[in-house]
């Protein structure tokens, strides 16, 4: 049986995890619903998942693991399809508690950026700092991704010494990295 555990998809686990079948249907059909670019649709299929689990949340009542993961991930495909739309301000609602999923950061901050709020770059640092104290090992493109984001962010402020900073840091790791070849082509011409 653990044999075949490891044969199912990400998707698979959790729509075994389910209890209630309308629960089931309505996770596979954002997933089929997303795959398919069809966004909005996704977004209410997934929605269902999200306010039940929500309630029982609400009410006091506690969720097993695999529920608990499946409410965040559903939360940030509900996120993320809001960005997909352009929609930064609803996506923020469901995107607002990434929990330690660097995936979820990753939209979270995006999220953030998109909307020019300053907790981005305390966030931003934090999970730098971190990184960088416990070695960068398997963070490597979340760390990247970071430096890039950090840097976006000091070129909007215009602080430029900066910024070139966090984009050495990327380019020491990835000499080729195309968007802080792009952002520190840009600064040069400041």
């Amino acid at each position: 049986e653990e044999k075949q555990d490891s044969l199912l998809t990400q998707t698979e686990q959790e729509l075994l995890s389910f209890v209630y079948p309308d629960l089931q249907y309505n996770f596979y059909m954002g997933n089929s619903a997303l795959k398919e670019k069809r966004t909005i649709d996704a977004i209410n299929y997934f929605k269902v998942v999200f306010e039940h689990l929500g309630n029982k949340l609400f009410k006091g009542e506690s969720l097993e693991q695999n529920q608990s993961d499946l409410y965040l991930r559903v939360s940030f495909l509900i996120g993320y399809c809001y960005m997909e739309l352009g929609i930064p301000e609803k996506a923020l609602r469901y995107l607002d508690f990434p929990g330690t999923y660097p995936q979820y950061k990753r939209e979270y901050i995006s999220c953030l950026i998109d909307l020019n709020d300053f907790r981005a770059i305390y966030i931003i640092n934090e999970d730098i700092d971190k990184i960088e104290k416990k070695g960068i090992g398997n963070d490597q493109d979340y760390y990247l991704f970071l430096n890039r984001r950090k840097a976006y962010i000091l070129v909007e402020q215009k602080q430029f010494l900066e910024a070139k900073k966090a984009l050495d840091k990327v380019l020491n790791i990835e000499p080729n990295d195309k968007i802080a070849l792009d952002e520190m082509s840009y600064i040069q011409k400041q």
